[in-house]
């Protein structure tokens, strides 16, 4: 949202309200780097962990891969960035210098737990191709391994996943992301290379259920929206991928939601 110079309200007397109310007011302007992020996903690399008695093989997304995080008053006066830039060492974000007439940014690590790793329906193939070639490595001859993973969800573009007819292909990321559980779809087409927030959208979640072996309205939804899940999920073809895949219990739920650009 852009702002006219007349629309601008400037408060002249902040600075002369004392210096704890100054230091709260720019405390309370930080931002809270805990707010679940949609992050695009990019190559990265897996890697084997010793675990005793199984060998786990692990997706490296939480270290290639960095969250922006919008901190203007790191920017404003000297009062406000001594108070950022002490809250950007407490939670040891990074500095990452941009072009030479703009601000640098901050960033943190991206969280499994937290965050979505956003994707394109066309790169599914890429992901599991890049998790085969890692399989074939010299060091992989005679391994057995057992994949893990931390994430918990992905989030893919409702477009996308209509315009590609991708819905039954993604339970072949299941395979490598093992944890995954909730699959969002971006009903609006904000979407490009960077990280945003998320928020959830009108409409119904869906829910594999394993005794009807199909998609079924979850109880979680805010309400009946516009049917944009409904019409990814409840296909025949869908059905039968899931079926295939051998997914038992109630587990992995399709959530509508909306990305937040700021």
């Amino acid at each position: 949202m852009s702002f006219s110079p007349a629309s601008t309200a400037i408060f002249h007397l902040f600075p002369n309200l004392a210096a704890e109310l100054r230091n709260q007011i720019w405390h309370d302007a930080l931002p809270d780097t805990t707010t679940p992020a949609l992050v695009p996903w990019k190559p990265g690399f897996w890697y084997v962990r010793e675990a005793e008695p199984e060998i786990e093989w692990r997706p490296a997304h939480d270290l290639i891969i960095e969250v922006p995080i919008e901190m203007p008053t790191a920017f404003a006066n000297h009062e406000a960035r001594s108070i950022a830039l002490a809250y950007v060492r407490d939670l040891q974000l990074k500095t990452v210098a941009r072009g030479q007439d703009q601000n640098p940014v901050f960033t943190r690590p991206f969280e499994p737990l937290n965050d979505a790793l956003l994707m394109q329906p066309s790169e599914i193939e890429a992901i599991a191709w890049e998790a085969a070639k890692r399989l074939y490595q010299d060091d992989m001859e005679g391994v057995h391994l057992s994949a893990y993973s931390d994430l918990k969800s992905i989030a893919m573009s409702a477009t996308c996943l209509r315009r590609e007819n991708a819905m039954q292909y993604v339970v072949e990321l299941l395979d490598y992301y093992t944890s995954v559980d909730t699959l969002f779809v971006v009903v609006n087409d904000e979407l490009d290379d960077q990280a945003c927030a998320f928020e959830p959208a009108p409409g119904d979640a869906y829910e594999w259920t394993g005794n009807l072996q199909e998609f079924v309205r979850g109880t979680t939804g805010l309400a009946v929206g516009d049917g944009v899940v409904e019409s990814l999920v409840c296909t025949e073809e869908v059905k039968k991928a899931f079926s295939q895949a051998g997914i038992g219990q109630p587990w992995f739920v399709v959530r509508p939601v909306r990305a937040i650009r700021t």
